[in-house]
């Protein structure tokens, strides 16, 4: 799923073409109602990935920039729903955070090729998902968050803790990511 993306998209241009507020996607599928509102982040990367999947599928959306840490811990924001993580989206009133079920939901809504119809590549997308939540994404929270974001003020101790835990995990992370992309093109083929 976003490994397709990810290998077809530059993030220096993604980064760049997505700095401004609010944007929308080229090649977009037109709907009569408003458009999809998506609160966002560049440097975040579940917000970078529904961000992808929809420049890929050629999904409108409205990029509301915001930051992570900061924006979404304002009573505003955190009013929209109760799970007030980015990116988090609103289509007509219908508010969904997490990448992962924003994904399914514009996938399901639009006919993505990247959501298809095939009940068992379905399953290995979202088996990937949760694993890649509890693995991989560990990676991103543990060593880059502490350097990319340095006014979260992440405690050196949690620091230390996580990249203990990461270097005892990554021997498991990296050789399944081996052995999965060892065996087919993409993740969840």
């Amino acid at each position: 799923f976003f490994d397709s993306i990810g290998s077809t998209t530059d993030l220096a241009s993604f980064t760049t073409a997505t700095a401004a507020t609010p944007t929308t996607t080229p090649n977009t599928k037109k709907t009569t109602m408003a458009p999809i509102k998506m609160y966002t982040m560049p440097i975040s990367q579940p917000a970078r990935a529904v961000a992808w999947a929809c420049l890929y599928e050629g999904t409108e959306v409205e990029e509301i920039q915001v930051m992570p840490g900061k924006d979404n811990k304002k009573p505003e924001y955190q009013a929209r729903h109760a799970i007030a993580t980015i990116p988090q989206m609103d289509d007509n009133g219908f508010v969904l955070s997490e990448s992962h079920a924003i994904m399914f939901y514009l996938g399901e809504k639009f006919n993505w090729s990247l959501y298809p119809n095939d009940l068992k590549v379905r399953a290995r997308i979202q088996e990937y998902f949760n694993w890649h939540w509890s693995n991989s994404r560990k990676i991103t929270v543990g060593l880059f968050a502490p350097v990319m974001r340095p006014d979260l003020n992440i405690g050196e101790e949690f620091t230390k803790a996580q990249k203990k835990a990461l270097t005892m995990e990554q021997g498991g992370v990296l050789p399944t990511l081996e052995r999965l992309l060892g065996s087919q093109k993409f993740l969840c083929a």
